[in-house]
């Protein structure tokens, strides 16, 4: 555990080198966050890359095991056909200063309210043991406040901390073009930031909406006001950081 500690403190302090977009010959990483549109994405890329994507297909999203950065560098050189890859085992720590290609990683976000709700009725529907398939949606709220569940967000996925530090890391990466980070409701904009600034590798960008939750429950205003009181500060940091960046690259 100390150990794993420290490799994390090291990787928070470490140098991320900065791209200008946009990148020759990058080699992208989806880090698919559960319930924001990356299926969609997913088809985007497949029309894209073709034979050039991999998808990573694994567990069930709470029990992935993150990839470590000597994994996917090892992934580089032994696949060197490979221009783009997906998976939800991607966190934000990947070997940016490698010596292979440019890593250029791309994730998507949304309301984090929205997120809530989506992810319940995806559980619900899904079948097993999942407390969502066994509970109506009140009593999933209080489950998972009870349980205090909130911690599983965005910079938790991206980085498996909640901290300053681990916002300022993400942060760092947006700020390098080492990680585009897109709101999911802005998905025509998305595209078109990936189509200026890499022409030849996005073409096909007609998007169908993939992956649709189910809703057999109404939400109301109660809901989610009080689900919005235990979101964590840096979803909506991340989301604001998300937008920053969007508006910044479509400036330009």
């Amino acid at each position: 555990m100390i150990s794993k500690i420290f490799e994390k403190k090291k990787a928070f302090s470490k140098f991320i080198p900065s791209v200008n977009l946009p990148v020759e010959n990058p080699f992208f990483v989806h880090i698919h966050l559960p319930k924001t549109g990356g299926t969609t994405f997913n088809t985007i890329l497949r029309k894209n890359f073709n034979e050039n994507f991999e998808e990573f297909s694994g567990r069930f999203i709470f029990l992935f095991d993150k990839f470590k950065e000597e994994q996917v560098l090892r992934f580089m050189n032994l696949q060197t056909s490979i221009d783009c890859v997906t998976s939800h085992n991607f966190n934000a720590f990947l070997p940016y200063d490698n010596e292979i290609r440019p890593i250029v990683a791309i994730a998507f976000l949304r309301d984090p309210v929205d997120l809530f709700f989506s992810l319940y009725f995806h559980l619900r529907h899904r079948g097993g043991n999942f407390p969502a398939a066994r509970m109506d949606l009140k009593e999933y709220i209080d489950y998972r406040i009870k349980n205090k569940f909130f911690k599983e967000g965005f910079l938790y996925n991206l980085t498996e901390e909640q901290t300053d530090k681990s916002f300022e890391f993400v942060k760092r990466l947006v700020e390098t073009n080492r990680l585009l980070l897109f709101d999911t409701y802005r998905m025509e904009d998305a595209m078109g930031i990936l189509k200026i600034n890499f022409p030849k590798k996005f073409n096909e960008l007609g998007v169908t909406i993939k992956n649709i939750s189910i809703k057999d429950q109404t939400i109301t205003e109660e809901d989610k006001s009080k689900v919005a009181k235990h979101i964590v500060k840096y979803d909506y940091k991340l989301l604001d950081l998300a937008n920053e960046q969007m508006d910044r690259l479509l400036k330009k």
